[in-house]
């Protein structure tokens, strides 16, 4: 029995050194707007702010498309009213998994996939406007 437990554990913690070793995928896809360096630097903010969240372990970040950013622009300026306004917008997608015993807003050990997006005024560099349930 205490074998059979050990073995259990070993392997459990096998499990999570994987998972915590595999490195995030970040997919900047294809653009006419915007160059990779434009979109990685977004992706980067993105994979930051997660890295943010206590416990969870980020897995992928995704662009989600030049139509799709450029149909959110109106949107994004909308939530500042009218203190600044933007030119651009990116919209990625990432996935991540909450801490494994939860805590605070978390469910525990819960794979999420939640919607980015940044934007940028002239002048300025990207900043997240909103993220949250995709």
């Amino acid at each position: 029995m205490k074998k059979t437990i050990l073995t259990a554990v070993c392997i459990l913690v096998a499990i999570l050194l994987v998972i915590t070793l595999l490195p995030v995928k970040i997919d900047c896809g294809d653009s006419q707007r915007y160059t990779l360096a434009e979109r990685r630097a977004a992706a980067e903010l993105i994979a930051a702010r997660v890295r943010s969240f206590e416990g969870c372990r980020l897995f992928a970040v995704r662009y989600d498309g030049d139509d799709i950013s450029q149909n959110n622009l109106d949107y994004c300026n909308e939530l500042v009213s009218g203190e600044k306004t933007y030119k651009d917008c990116v919209v990625f997608t990432s996935y991540f998994r909450s801490p494994i015993f939860g805590g605070g807003a978390w469910n525990a050990n819960q794979l999420y996939s939640w919607s980015w997006c940044l934007a940028r005024t002239e002048a300025e560099d990207w900043e997240i406007v909103a993220f949250g349930y995709a």
